[in-house]
């Protein structure tokens, strides 16, 4: 008996056995390749940051690197603002990506308009005063 590609189905052992190795091998290659291609780009990125580069952390913290010790591979990145600067060291293993230059990095809340002085000053006797009024008022309405 012979199937469709003309093969003999007496030995369907060593057929079967050949197309899971070839299954196999196909797997292996299609899961290695993408991931060589991902340490490479990763690597290339890894290389390319340098003191003023825009990063991001794997715990999720954005900065700039403000120092790097290759002794070490320390980096030192401000998480706050120039004004107000905080500064972290991490290592280089910590680092996920490298931000675009138009990646707005530091947050400058907007300023509160000052309010004149007199409008904040309550006088809390003025306040007993009113409500006292008030309730004067309520109870002579009443009778």
């Amino acid at each position: 008996m012979q199937n469709l590609l003309g093969l003999s189905l007496g030995g369907g052992n060593t057929w079967m056995f050949v197309i899971l190795g070839v299954f196999l091998v196909l797997m292996i290659v299609m899961s290695v390749i993408p991931q060589r291609k991902q340490k490479k780009k990763q690597e290339e990125m890894m290389n390319s940051i340098q003191v003023g580069s825009k990063i991001m952390t794997i715990g999720g913290l954005i900065g700039v690197i403000t120092e790097y010790d290759p002794s070490t591979d320390y980096y030192t990145i401000n998480v706050g603002t120039p004004s107000a600067p905080n500064y972290i060291i991490i290592v280089k293993n910590a680092i996920r990506t490298k931000l675009d230059d138009s990646t707005v990095v530091y947050y400058e809340p907007p300023k509160a308009e000052k309010k004149d002085e007199k409008d904040e000053i309550v006088d809390v006797k003025e306040v007993k005063e009113t409500k006292n009024k008030s309730k004067k008022s309520k109870t002579s309405d009443e009778q």
